[in-house]
């Protein structure tokens, strides 16, 4: 969107005059492959992360009902994974201040990205499945039989589902420069590298009670605004307007 010189209205990029009062509208400049917000911006970022504190605060919350003692309880895991795709998919629409057709967009690509995540999870947990499809799959391509690996690879996959399908369902479709897109999927990369180093148990209220339980809760907060800031909004103002 561009704002007219003489009135101040809001008009697309490719109108040639002002739709209210009829200037000439001055070309449109072109953008460089790079600039400086699309590596930081303060308050873009300070707005990525209020939107996405609700995705730490679950976490802080959710992570210790997903187990009672050793028994895995697969409605909580299925549950967990739906409500950390919705949230972090709000949080993100609202960072970007999205139209109700937005969110709608935002909102479905977290939901899915959920979904997928609870597949992969629960594909590894049913050890059968794993042994009668990883496996196989794994050995057809002639790597050695290796659960570990079979496993840390799910994992993985697991923590960049929600990512993967924000960034093809909700971001790419975005106007603007692939140079962005490759930059937000290197930012999602090393928002992966974070999380996977983190140990879920300790982010939890109880956890908060160790020294080693707030490390963990920083190391998994840079990941969730490492994640934020590869698919939020750069260099915004406060009347911008998105479509």
């Amino acid at each position: 969107m561009r704002r007219c010189a003489q009135c101040q209205s809001p008009n697309p990029d490719s109108a040639a005059f002002c739709q209210a009062c009829g200037t000439a509208l001055a070309p449109p400049r072109s953008r460089p492959w790079i600039v400086a917000a699309d590596l930081w911006d303060g308050p873009s970022m300070r707005r990525v992360a209020l939107g996405l504190l609700p995705v730490v605060l679950f976490a802080l919350f959710f992570g210790r009902l997903l187990t009672v003692g050793d028994l895995r309880r697969e409605w909580r895991f299925a549950l967990f994974h739906e409500l950390h795709g919705l949230i972090l998919a709000a949080g993100l629409a609202w960072a970007w201040r999205e139209r109700p057709l937005g969110w709608v967009r935002w909102i479905c690509a977290g939901l899915f990205g959920g979904l997928i995540a609870e597949a992969l999870d629960a594909w590894y947990s049913y050890h059968g499945l794993m042994g009668s499809v990883s496996l196989a799959i794994w050995q057809w391509v002639g790597m050695p039989e290796d659960r570990a690996l079979v496993y840390e690879i799910l994992q993985i996959l697991r923590l960049a589902a929600p990512g993967l399908a924000l960034w093809a369902l909700a971001y790419a479709p975005k106007p603007g420069l692939a140079l962005r897109r490759v930059l937000a999927l290197a930012w999602m990369a090393l928002a992966l590298a974070l999380r996977s180093q983190v140990r879920g148990a300790w982010v939890s209220w109880g956890g908060l009670a160790s020294g080693l339980g707030w490390a963990e809760l920083g190391l998994y907060s840079l990941s969730v605004l490492a994640l934020g800031w590869g698919l939020g909004p750069r260099g915004l103002t406060r009347d911008t307007e998105i479509h």
